[in-house]
């Protein structure tokens, strides 16, 4: 359904409805009254963060328990226990990888790549409102 209420019964018009909905949703205004750094409470137990370029011992131990082991692959159609099924070939590809981001600063173009999953919520379906989207995968490659 549009923004007017009509329905719209081509494949087209349908995703280009689906995008207008998701980037207003996904890049909404700032928050009229942010908070400061000074106004924020960090628990008393936060301690110094480690900034200095991630070792293989973290690379390793980020590979060996997945978060999405067991889940349907990214669009990069790799899955997490391939990863560890090759953990010392994935630790080195990954790590330099991991290597060149830290010294430039950015990320891989192609890691900005995304899929949004549109998943029900309660109400009228035909209006994108009633719908939630979840980011389902970023391209490793």
């Amino acid at each position: 359904m549009d923004k007017n209420g009509k329905i719209l019964n081509d494949k087209e018009s349908t995703t280009k409805r689906w995008l207008e909905h998701f980037t207003e949703v996904l890049n909404g205004e700032n928050p009229s009254n942010p908070k400061s750094e000074t106004e924020i409470k960090l628990p008393d137990e936060v301690g110094e963060i480690d900034t200095s370029e991630p070792g293989r011992a973290e690379v390793r131990k980020a590979i060996g328990h997945p978060k999405n082991a067991g889940k349907v692959p990214g669009i990069d159609n790799v899955q997490a226990e391939l990863l560890t099924a090759g953990i010392d070939y994935a630790i080195t590809k990954d790590k330099k990888i991991i290597d060149v981001m830290w010294r430039e600063e950015k990320t891989p173009d192609k890691w900005r790549k995304g899929l949004i999953i549109k998943l029900p919520k309660k109400g009228n379906l035909e209006e994108c409102k009633n719908w939630r989207g979840i980011y389902a995968a970023v391209s490793r490659q």
